[in-house]
């Protein structure tokens, strides 16, 4: 009787058919496995035409997945093996090659291959290694049988749930090719077999036969528990000329050897002791099938078994586990093997007493672990999740009297051969048009309809050819990476890939050149860009139009076209637009963006590859705004007067300290580095700051915005000191302009409508009053940067610097705990390698090779040498920066700093530590990290104790006493520094290229040089002339005999101690009243202030009075009226209709009103979008309809009367 035993970890319905229809259906759950026996007439028999209808498909009818086991069960025979799904590779072939093996003196029983059908019209071709009978036309019921010779072809074909058994008598079929058209169900195995042919008793063996696209090359064997004699192992080759090595552990002996397959097909079987551990390497894909041995001669356990080994390659990390219950078996195991060893947890708890053994390879190096863990069979079958933090790949089995099971149960089904979905470029611009060349997959007819989903945003591509298509991005509402999906009409399996999303203003290519910032609406707005930056020929052709960005009710954002500026022009790389009053009024009321829109002619050498891309291909600009007349400036002071009304001065201050909290400005500019101020970043957009912040010359940004979503903004002098106060210093926002996925768009909306806006209503135009914003948008004047934390690391040799900055040599050599803390929330680790000279050799002396962290919750970020080149991986996989310099993953931002590789930098964005990593001739010379102040009295490791104290820096592990500072170079090595090496792996971060593990880099016993000699009076003597009276870098030539690793130390030494300079505290007594303390006793004062302290009101004549013709006195962005007789209110706008006022009332003042920072002409601005240039490709020039604007409840009302005026880059306030 055959059985189906269905397994998940949620709830799922099922339905079970044939080609008559549905057989059975039920629900199947973790908690209930399900088991569903087939009738008998199901079974397939070779020589009868009726039982070549016999396959049965089993479907997860509500979207969900489902683990299957098939068994044939019969008194004394378990014949059982894992189901694979079915599964659309997108190849034109399918290669398969057969497992069975022989049974010599027994005629009737066949070594025997199963096809099933997963399609119609499926073509199959067999090479079969036996002569076998087969009928001579497959589809008819009344041909003849022919006989296929060993090694002569049959080629035939089947249709979906179509069978096909054929087989052999003694002899073994396995290496039997097959090959297909389409996905194929094999299954291959025996009858019933003795294994070896000497031990009783014979079995039923079977396994589903992947294709060889999924086969490996890397495989960690482990034994049978229980058991006396020893498994066997059958190699099939995928390829010809394949040379593998088989190396077994016995008795605290390595055993290896070398094979080598001629053919593809080719197969060899192994031998293994009982209680070996083994590691199969193979320069080409293999397939490796565990055969296990008939019942044991003294206690009757156990019957042949085979089961198929998991690559390493195709490892995962989880997966639910069925324990079958069956009658004669009451002990069952579940072997793990996994490259690096860590916590096995079952059902989310972690396993006890779980004892791993190493695995070795013919070097004797460790690569990898195994384990059994015991189950008691229970009287129902049984669900299990397995998961480990690393990958691993398991095999279930159990053994009674006469009886036995097994499977492999963890594998993914991927293909190791073909090449996956590419998108190239893999990363854009998040507002779309992007064109992206796609290739992997086969992409069959022209006529095929091709879908690429990106972020479940689906666009419509080109087909070019069978191998590449060509999509173009849609706008997104998010940053950072996201799921791309490709379907084919003609092939239903979906490929997938990862495409970043990139924020607007980091991706922009098209320039709008002006140097005041300001544009003339009705004069001509200048354009330019790149033309080879745009798809198409020297006839194509460019619209201009303009676009914006808005929300909608359900808190997505859109992206709407506005009005066209100009169509039809030649894509030379600059344009020159005009853009109108009546235009910009019969598109909407408010402040837009402008878009630039590419369309070529229908000349061109490939229209159908252009016309039947629904997107456009575009560039995109930085963001535009519209200003009104400025004879309105009385209705936008009114409405900055009522933004004040509606948001309370006390606000300020408690936005100030949300953010000086995180992120405080500091004093000076050299003090705004990310080693001493990670919790900022400069702000590249000069144009931004050149108009809003006139006077500065470089600007920050808070990272990352506080738990209330506010932001900080620090803006310096060109000499370097921070300017503070209206109307030129950085201001507290509200809605920070900065975040990721989800987030971007809706913070910088946010911040427009929180912070822009309000700037825009009180500090431009001819009445102003810039002092109400920046009371409820304070400037951070630097008195909190106090006592910033200095960076430690290390250096050259290696130095270590710790974290309350107390310097030693420590040359370990393998992998290091730098920084644990108290909590667990973060570590950061270090591998150190021995120096190798140019010519190869080593030297007595170490130096970082590799450094890992990872905070709580967030990716896990590794930088090493490989071939002498620094690189990032990122959860043990390869990053590439090579383009896209930024990369922001889980909690964790990466940068790529520099065009050749040299230096990267990471900053863990919840507990805002950063790291930067530099390398130098082939190893990290220099390591640089700071962590925020709330770790005080929390690390430990190499880097010490971080509390202000270098004295208790030596701390050894599990010890509470330091070592004295003074102690000799080979006490700190060997009583504190090795005992903060890592020895167990389920302890280290690190992640290892193959045949690697921890082991490979593990030498406690390592010597290095502790007091290090000149022997080459001339080496001696350059040591000198590099580093001066530095002893660590005279140390360092005279240990390694390599001025380079001297020069690294020195230069990496100098630098920290600069950071250590700038980082002391500033203090000026008394503190300055309205400017930033800059240095010791010195204030930098903010714009109207003047004095040693910044305590003197300074005035002078407003440029422009708005005063109706009274006196005018400009403040710090303030208008300061006296009115003349008869008039009053704040700017003299109002009569005064009682008795003619006494000399006590003839001075009012007018309040403060804000004028645009640094625009000669009194601008009043409006915008209510975020605005964007762009060049983009038009389908047949056709562009799409204006779309209807609905204002949204976050923007302010605007007047409805523009005057002549657009500027740049308002977002950036």
């Amino acid at each position: 009787m055959k059985k189906l035993l269905l397994a998940l970890t949620v709830i799922v319905s099922y339905t079970v058919a044939n080609n008559t229809g549905i057989i059975t259906s039920g629900v199947v759950s973790k908690e209930s496995p399900a088991i569903v026996e087939l009738p008998i007439a199901l079974v397939t028999n070779d020589d009868e035409y009726a039982s070549r209808f016999n396959g049965v498909y089993l479907n997860a009818t509500n979207g969900g997945e489902l683990s299957v086991i098939v068994v044939n069960h019969r008194p004394y025979t378990l014949g059982d093996y894992l189901a694979y799904p079915y599964h659309d590779f997108q190849v034109s072939q399918y290669q398969y090659y057969a497992v069975s093996t022989e049974f010599e003196g027994d005629n009737i029983l066949l070594s025997e291959i199963l096809l099933v059908g997963n399609e119609n019209n499926t073509t199959v071709t067999i090479i079969p290694t036996q002569t076998i009978m087969v009928p001579m036309d497959f589809q008819n019921a009344t041909s003849e049988s022919i006989t296929i010779a060993a090694g002569s072809v049959y080629t035939f074909t089947i249709h979906r749930l179509q069978t096909f058994l054929f087989g052999i008598p003694e002899l073994d079929m396995s290496g039997t090719s097959i090959v297909s058209d389409k996905p194929l169900t094999v299954l291959s195995g025996h009858e019933c077999v003795y294994i070896p042919s000497t031990e009783c008793c014979c079995d039923h063996i079977i396994e589903q036969i992947p294709p060889t696209i999924t086969w490996g090359k890397n495989f960690l064997l482990t034994p049978f528990a229980e058991r006396i004699n020893g498994p066997f192992y059958k190699i099939i080759a995928a390829e010809s000329q394949t040379t593998f090595t088989y190396t077994c552990a016995f008795n605290d002996s390595i055993f290896s050897n070398t094979s080598y397959l001629t053919l593809a097909g080719d197969f060899i079987t192994l031998s293994s002791n009982a209680s070996s551990y083994c590691f199969i390497h193979s320069d080409k894909p293999i397939l490796v099938t565990k055969l296990g041995p008939g019942r044991d001669p003294v206690s009757s356990i156990g019957d042949p078994v085979v089961s198929l080994i998991t690559p390493i390659e195709q490892y995962q990390n989880n997966t639910a586990i069925l324990i079958p219950s069956f009658s004669l078996i009451s002990n069952s195991y579940i072997n793990i093997a996994t490259r690096t060893i860590g916590p096995v947890y079952i059902d989310g708890q972690e396993a006890e007493d779980v004892t791993w053994e190493n695995i070795y390879n013919s070097n004797s190096a460790i690569v990898g672990y195994g384990t059994q863990i015991f189950f008691n069979s229970s009287l129902n079958s049984t669900t299990y999740v397995i998961s480990m933090q690393s990958t691993f790949g398991t095999m279930v089995y159990g053994f009674g009297h006469s009886h036995g099971y097994t499977f492999s149960a963890t594998t993914y089904f991927n293909t190791l051969v073909q090449n996956p979905l590419q998108l190239e470029p893999w990363y854009g611009n998040m507002l779309g048009g992007v064109p992206i060349m796609v290739s992997g997959p086969t992409f069959g007819k022209p006529t095929d309809d091709i879908k690429l989903s990106l972020d479940n945003v689906e666009v419509v591509c080109s087909h070019l050819n069978a191998k590449k298509a060509l999509c173009v991005t849609p706008f997104l509402n998010k940053t950072g990476k996201v799921n791309a999906e490709l379907t084919v009409q003609s092939i239903k399996h979906k490929r997938t890939a990862i495409y970043y999303s990139i924020p607007s203003e980091d991706d922009v290519k098209v320039d709008v050149p002006n140097t005041a910032t300001v544009f003339k609406v009705g004069n001509t707005l200048n354009i330019l860009w790149e033309p080879t930056s745009l798809s198409g020929d020297a006839n194509s052709k460019v619209d201009i139009s303009m676009h914006e960005v808005s929300n909608t009710s359900n808190g997505t954002f859109v992206h709407n076209q506005l009005i066209v500026l100009a169509t039809n022009i030649a894509n030379s790389g600059h344009a020159t637009v005009n853009i109108s009053t009546t235009q910009l009024l019969s598109a909407l009321s408010s402040v837009s963006a402008v878009n630039i829109f590419v369309k070529l002619r229908k000349d061109v050498q490939q229209p159908a590859v252009i016309d039947t891309v629904l997107n456009k291909i575009g560039l995109w600009s930085r963001k535009l705004h519209v200003s009104f007349n400025e004879t309105l400036s009385a209705i936008l002071y009114q409405k900055c007067l009522n933004w004040a009304s509606n948001e309370p001065a006390t606000i300020g201050p408690v936005l100030l300290a949300s953010v000086t909290a995180t992120a405080p400005c500091p004093p000076t500019v050299e003090q705004a580095t990310p080693e001493l101020s990670p919790g900022l970043i400069e702000d590249t957009n000069k144009k931004s700051i050149d108009t809003f912040h006139s006077g500065a010359s470089r600007c920050f940004r808070q990272r990352t915005a506080t738990n209330i979503g506010a932001g900080n903004q620090c803006c310096y002098r060109a000499s370097g000191t921070l300017i503070v106060g209206s109307p030129n210093g950085g201001s507290v926002d509200k809605v920070a302009p900065t975040g990721s996925g989800l987030d971007y768009i809706s913070n910088v909306y946010g911040h427009f409508t929180e912070d822009v806006l309000p700037y825009i209503y009180c500090c431009t135009g001819m009445k102003r009053n810039c002092t109400k914003y920046y009371e409820r948008r304070t400037s951070d004047d630097g008195t909190s940067y106090v006592d910033p934390t200095p960076p430690g690391g290390g250096v050259g040799d290696p130095h270590i610097i710790t974290l309350d900055l107390y310097k030693y040599t420590f040359n370990g050599k393998g992998e290091f705990i730098l920084i644990e803390t108290e909590d667990q929330s973060f570590a950061l680790q270090g591998r150190m390698e021995e120096s190798v000279e140019t010519n190869g050799t080593t030297v007595r002396g170490t130096v970082f090779t590799a450094i890992v962290a990872k905070q709580e919750e967030s990716d896990i970020v590794q930088f090493e040498i490989q071939d002498g080149v620094l690189v990032a991986l990122v959860n043990g996989k390869l990053s590439d920066f090579s383009e896209l310099k930024t990369q922001e993953f889980r909690n964790v931002v990466i940068y790529n700093s520099d065009s050749s590789n040299s230096t990267f930098s990471a900053y863990f964005i919840n507990n805002r530590v950063y790291i930067k990593v530099q390398e130098m001739n082939g190893f990290i010379a220099a390591l640089t990290v700071t962590v925020p102040s709330q770790y005080r009295g929390l690390t430990r490791g190499l880097m010490g104790n971080y509390n202000g104290n270098d004295t208790d820096d030596l701390i050894p592990r599990g010890l509470n006493q330091s070592l004295p500072l003074n102690s000799s170079l080979q006490t700190i090595h060997e009583d504190f520094g090795m005992t903060w090496i890592i020895k167990n792996a389920r302890d280290s971060l690190f992640s290892y290229s193959f045949s690697k593990t921890l082991e490979t880099y593990y030498d406690p016993s390592y010597t290095p040089t502790y007091e290090a000699v000149f022997t080459d009076p001339s080496l001696e003597q350059e040591a000198i002339r590099i580093c001066g009276n530095d002893e660590f870098c005279k140390f360092d030539i005279a240990a390694t005999g390599r001025v380079e690793i001297g020069e690294a130390t020195f230069n990496g030494g100098q630098a920290i101690e600069q950071l250590v300079n700038l980082s002391k505290p500033i203090i000026c007594v008394p503190p300055c009243a309205h400017g930033a303390c800059v240095d010791t006793n010195v204030c930098a004062c903010g714009e109207g202030y003047e004095g040693t302290t910044c305590n003197i009101t300074v005035t002078r004549p407003c440029t422009e009075n708005p005063c109706n013709d009274g006196s005018c006195q400009y403040h710090a962005g303030t208008y300061i009226c006296t009115c003349l007789s008869g008039l009053t209110g704040e700017f003299c706008e109002e009569t005064i209709n009682t008795s003619p006022p006494g000399p006590e009332t003839s001075g009012d003042v007018g309040l403060v009103v804000a004028l645009a920072i640094g625009i000669g002409l009194p601008l009043i601005i409006l915008i209510l979008s975020v605005v964007i240039v762009v060049l983009v490709l038009v389908k047949c020039g056709i562009l799409p309809s204006l779309a209807k604007r609905e204002k949204s409840e976050n923007t302010y009302d605007e007047p409805n009367n523009f005057n002549d005026d657009i500027y740049e880059d308002i977002n950036d306030i």
